[in-house]
């Protein structure tokens, strides 16, 4: 990775291409006489792709007006401002930007940018403009002295697990003056986290959105996993609805016209009006969730260690597992939900017996006495056990995440997460387990699994989960275990 590279990646820059910049400030109408007296902030300027179109769309401006290049000069410096916290950034755009006004015979402009970190700025309002790509950076991965100031300072950062650019918008929101304008261009996580409930009733309750750019799969950054959106946010609107874009690559196209108070409390679940229809009418119905258990399949955070496809038996009590020996008892036939047709025929360690009606870890030394082979295979990798983020007051030789352990036993349906054409689901015995995706096991016997796994394989049920599902590269969804809990059943 070349030293630039590196210090993009933890800056969580991401450079804007100019389509998006031209699409961004169309958008929000940055263009005619108009702009000349509207002070305009990019927050986090980066390689300066935003600002050199201002200035651009500024020069032409002034010229159509007639301003000679001594009073453009000015108004520029009185409008057009930035902030960047990358100092060869920072040097690289000033250079560009100088070129830039040079060729429209304009030069010594005194650019109103700064070489700072944004999220330090007082709160003044006074732009009637904040455009831009703020960085992404999850709060978990920056210092925790870093971590700790930004949950003190932003209100839409102090819960969970959130993202560096929740702060930008804050912050940029406070810097708008009356009738002020923000667009960004950022990931759609904060659309339906549990940790953006507060950001998102503050922008539904004070009726912020304007308008919203889904690109829904369409990754609009090379090299980035990321899935993006534009959210165009107005001060003191009088209408309480937005409209919502949606683009596959092309040029965005309204599908819908949405309330903001319809969201107060809720997720960013933004569709069409047949999309919309689907998700009201199966929501009208009786969840799944009522009659049966949605988890996630079992996760060891080592699966190398607890699961082999390569199980040889050697006699009626041992085989070799992952070419050592081992007692056959405590292994358990068991599916890869995302795998399920691979045709491997995998076995899992098990260490767990039932005590009463729960399953509970084999004790250390009932293993030790009774499993040695099982004991002694699990002490070689005790050390890379012991290193993983599992569960508080897990043993090291259980599973990291308890998930599953006292449902697995049932019959069950086995539910890949990665939705495309269909949803992939399989019914299996409640002797054979399952990882690696989601497991569906009955409350109680009334209604057969059977009926339920023909639910999930309606077209309505594809396009409920498509709807609702994560977005991913080449048109894939993930669904999680409450999409499928909430999906309301017939009868």
């Amino acid at each position: 990775m070349e030293i630039s590279d590196r210090i993009a990646k933890n800056l969580g820059q991401v450079f804007t291409p100019p389509a998006i910049v031209n699409l961004m400030l169309d958008s929000i109408g940055y263009s005619g006489p108009d702009i000349l007296c509207k002070r305009v902030l990019e927050p986090s300027f980066g390689d300066g792709a935003f600002l050199e179109e201002i200035v651009k769309r500024y020069i032409l401006s002034a010229q159509k007006e007639g301003w000679n290049e001594e009073r453009t000069k000015r108004g520029i410096e009185n409008c057009v401002c930035g902030v960047e916290i990358d100092d060869r950034l920072f040097q690289t755009t000033i250079a560009s930007l100088d070129r830039l006004a040079i060729s429209f015979g304009i030069g010594g402009i005194s650019w109103k940018l700064e070489n700072k970190d944004f999220l330090l700025s007082e709160r003044k309002k006074e732009y009637q403009i904040v455009v831009g790509n703020p960085p992404y950076i999850r709060l978990h991965h920056l210092r925790k002295e870093t971590r700790d100031r930004l949950r003190a300072r932003f209100k839409f950062c102090k819960r969970g697990t959130t993202d560096i650019y929740i702060a930008f918008f804050e912050l940029g929101l406070s810097m708008l003056s009356k009738d002020g304008v923000l667009a960004y261009i950022t990931p759609n996580t904060f659309m339906k986290n549990t940790s953006n409930q507060t950001f998102r009733d503050y922008i539904s309750a004070n009726n912020l959105m304007s308008m919203f750019i889904d690109f829904g799969s369409y990754r609009i950054f090379e090299n980035v996993n990321t899935y993006n959106c534009i959210s165009i946010l107005q001060r003191d609107r009088t209408s309480n609805s937005f409209s919502y874009h949606r683009s596959l690559s092309g040029k965005p196209k309204c599908t819908n016209v949405l309330r903001c108070q319809d969201y107060i409390g809720r997720k960013f679940i933004f569709g069409d009006k047949e999309e919309l229809r689907l998700l009201s009418k199966v929501q009208s119905r009786k969840p799944l969730g009522l009659i049966a258990n949605v988890q996630y399949g079992l996760c060891t955070q080592r699966d190398d260690v607890y699961i082999s496809h390569s199980v040889e038996d050697t006699d009626r009590d041992y085989c070799l597992f992952n070419g050592q020996k081992m007692e056959r008892a405590i292994l358990r036939p068991i599916v890869k939900g995302s795998r399920m047709k691979d045709g491997k025929k995998r076995r899992i360690i098990f260490p767990y017996r039932k005590v009463g009606n729960r399953w509970t870890a084999i004790p250390e030394s009932k293993m030790r006495r009774d499993y040695p082979y099982l004991y002694n295979y699990l002490l070689s990798h005790k050390d890379s056990l012991l290193k993983r983020d599992a569960d508080k007051g897990v043993l090291w030789y259980e599973f990291g995440r308890s998930q599953s352990i006292q449902t697995i036993h049932k019959k069950k349906l086995i539910i890949d997460q990665i939705v495309n054409g269909k949803v992939n689901v399989c019914q299996v015995d409640s002797d054979t387990m399952a990882y690696s995706g989601i497991i569906l096991t009955l409350k109680w016997d009334k209604t057969p699994l059977h009926d339920i796994k023909e639910m999930l394989g309606t077209d309505e049920f594809l396009k409920y989960a498509r709807f609702l599902g994560k977005d991913m590269q080449n048109d894939y969804k993930t669904i999680t275990t409450s999409i499928i809990r909430q999906y309301g059943i017939r009868g």
